[in-house]
């Protein structure tokens, strides 16, 4: 039995001009420390907390930050 094909809406938080790279094709593993699950691109699956954590993170690091959808 096949199973359907299902599409899911994944959102990615960096830099404007890394996600702009993203966008374009690019991949580039994350600078994890050890507390996540090591070294990768990291999705949200819901706009809300890829925005809360773009908030937050432009507060931190002073620059901007945008959210790139992927599926």
């Amino acid at each position: 039995m096949a199973l359907p094909e299902v599409v899911v809406p994944l959102y990615h938080v960096d830099t404007i001009s890394q996600n702009e790279k993203f966008i374009a094709g690019a991949f580039w593993p994350s600078k994890e420390d050890g507390k996540w699950c090591g070294r990768g691109m990291y999705f949200w699956d819901n706009f809300a907390n890829a925005e809360y954590w773009r908030r937050d993170w432009q507060r931190r690091q002073k620059s901007e930050f945008s959210v790139a959808t992927a599926s």
